[in-house]
């Protein structure tokens, strides 16, 4: 028997006795173990050994087991939340309200202008006037006809129809706006207050050659003759065209009524739009459909639309300064006029509803005077007119 199993036998032998027992003090007898065979023993020694390492190597393994399966866990969950903040994307659709709230303005931003206006102005110094002309912001003034005044433009802009005030050129008179050659086609100091045609192939006019009241006249070639309703001449001033150029508008009177009348050029069909004894100075818009004009009929010069009927008569301005001597841009959608806010004469201009007025320029001086060389035939600011040309 070898050491190692008498040790085992002794301590199997130790483990059984009883407590409170002492060990025998010799070991049990040899010869019961001996039969044993050698060769089993080793395996009982190996077995032990083996047993007792896989239960240390067991817990080893479980816990890197465990510990990546929580770390990958969290790893995609980041993204996730990364991706919540895209609500920036909606901060921004927020931004878009601020960007909406100047639409509703209380006035629309007015249209651009373009074009000249003509107007007369009074010069004090040697008491007559001038006619001139600037773009619509005043710039590149230019002097167009001395000693005169009542301008209007034919359709292209080219052509300045006006009436003289020279001493020793009475009348009215046709030419280029650059110059050239002059056509008067009337002669006489009553006759004022020229229109071209919208076929730019005569004009209408006022005079009082015919007897005491004014009539209306147009040209025919190089003559001309009273607008004749029946029998009758049409007594009337201010004639302004319709764009159809077979009717016109003018101040009148149509039976005892006074006021604007509508009517055709052959003096049928006359209509009476309005019966205020003020209302003057008429311009029917490009589309035919309104007419803008002057009157006192409020105590103070304003000015007033309607409808080409005589229908809807609205009053535009409402200040307490002088404004009058409507005029319609080429595409008619502003107004131009005369106006005296600043205590000076001014050329202004409003949307063809009234809305957006303002200053375009000033008038360089006053357009109401009394020309010295004709004071009979003189009436001041009433009797002027601008005009816009393309």
């Amino acid at each position: 028997m070898t050491c190692r199993v008498k040790v085992i036998l002794f301590m199997l032998a130790f483990i059984s006795l009883p407590m409170g027992c002492a060990p025998p003090t010799e070991p049990p007898p040899t010869p019961t173990i001996e039969p044993a065979p050698a060769t089993s023993t080793p395996e009982p020694v190996a077995a032990a050994t083996s047993t007792a390492r896989p239960s240390t190597a067991t817990p080893t393994p479980k816990p890197p087991t465990a510990t990546p399966t929580r770390t990958v866990t969290p790893t995609p969950r980041p993204p996730t939340a990364t991706l919540t903040p895209k609500p920036p994307t909606a901060t921004s659709t927020p931004t878009l309200a601020p960007t909406d709230t100047p639409i509703p303005t209380p006035q629309p931003q007015p249209a651009a202008l373009t074009g000249r206006i003509f107007f007369p102005v009074f010069d004090p110094e040697v008491e007559t006037y001038n006619i001139f002309s600037a773009r619509v912001d005043g710039s590149d003034r230019r002097l167009v006809v001395a000693e005169a005044s009542q301008p209007t433009l034919n359709s292209n802009g080219q052509r300045i129809a006006f009436r003289s005030w020279k001493s020793d050129d009475r009348g009215l008179f046709e030419r280029g706006v650059d110059g050239g050659d002059a056509w008067r086609f009337n002669v006489h100091f009553e006759a004022a207050r020229p229109s071209f045609s919208p076929d730019d192939r005569f004009f209408l006019f006022q005079s009082r050659e015919g007897g005491e009241y004014f009539a209306i006249y147009r040209t025919i070639d190089l003559e001309h003759r009273v607008l004749r309703r029946e029998i009758f001449p049409i007594q009337g001033e201010a004639p302004a065209f319709a764009p159809d150029g077979q009717s016109f508008v003018y101040k009148g009177w149509l039976g005892s009524d006074n006021g604007l009348i509508a009517s055709n050029l052959d003096g049928s069909s006359p209509r009476q739009l309005t019966q205020e004894l003020s209302d003057t100075n008429p311009a029917v818009s490009p589309d035919g459909q309104s007419i803008v004009f002057m009157s006192q009929s409020s105590g103070n010069w304003d000015i007033y639309i309607m409808g080409i009927d005589g229908a809807g008569r609205e009053q535009l301005t409402t200040d307490s300064a002088r404004d009058g001597l409507p005029t319609w841009s080429p595409d008619g959608k502003t107004i131009a006029f005369i106006s005296e806010r600043s205590g000076e004469f001014e050329i202004w201009a409003m949307d063809a509803d009234g809305s957006n007025q303002r200053l375009l320029f000033e008038l360089g001086g006053p357009i109401d005077g009394i020309v010295k060389v004709d004071v009979q035939n003189s009436r001041g600011w009433i009797e002027e007119t601008i005009d816009w040309a393309p």
